[in-house]
């Protein structure tokens, strides 16, 4: 889907589709480094997390790390923050969020997924492209994807609502009962207003 009327403007000789690619480069990275081999190997139990800055509620495990990169950009420097909570060595689930420039202008769609597609790809050797599905959550457009290796199993959703772009990822052991982990974790997701946000952040 591509928003009516759009048409992105080139950027220091940019295309606008490439240079979507680019912003969306950290998205991927970001995630999917959190995504690897973690100390230990005990389960780790699952309690709600609220990120007021972030305007989200998620149910993830208790062995969260939180982190804030900024990614260089042909339009300037995107800020990218993320939390991974890790369930053991083998399987982890993360939320990322950053917001859009306005220099960038209106959000080509198409573009932005098909690059968030390309760079998670580009940033997991071993790893093919096995589903993907546009769809519509949190009230904006959102598309579910796949990746998949012998061994290894990365399910992801991308949404954007507004200026503001999450990807709620999961990566585990390719078994059937990860994927079940995956759709029980990206169901408790919900994309809250600040003051709702403040409040349950509160309690």
């Amino acid at each position: 889907m591509v928003v009516p009327g759009y048409r992105t403007p080139a950027v220091s000789g940019v295309s606008g589709s490439s240079t979507r690619r680019v912003l969306f480069a950290g998205l991927a990275l970001v995630l999917l480094a959190g995504c690897g081999v973690v100390g230990g190997g005990s389960r780790s139990g699952n309690s709600r997390f609220v990120s007021v800055e972030g305007r989200f509620l998620v149910v993830m495990p208790d062995d969260r790390e939180e982190a804030t990169e900024t990614v260089p950009t042909p339009v300037g420097n995107l800020e990218t923050h993320s939390v991974i909570g890790r369930v053991n060595d083998e399987e982890s689930f993360g939320v990322f969020y950053a917001d859009v420039p306005e220099t960038t202008g209106e959000i080509d769609i198409d573009a932005s997924f098909e690059g968030a597609i390309a760079n998670s790809i580009a940033a997991s050797p071993g790893l093919a492209l096995v589903y993907r599905n546009q769809t519509f959550a949190y009230g904006g457009p959102a598309l579910d994807f796949v990746l998949e290796a012998a061994d290894r199993k990365v399910w992801a959703r991308i949404a954007i609502i507004g200026r503001r772009t999450y990807l709620i990822q999961h990566s585990g052991p390719n078994l059937p009962e990860t994927g079940r982990h995956y759709e029980e974790y990206v169901d408790t997701f919900e994309v809250l207003t600040r003051r709702q946000a403040e409040e349950l952040g509160d309690v």
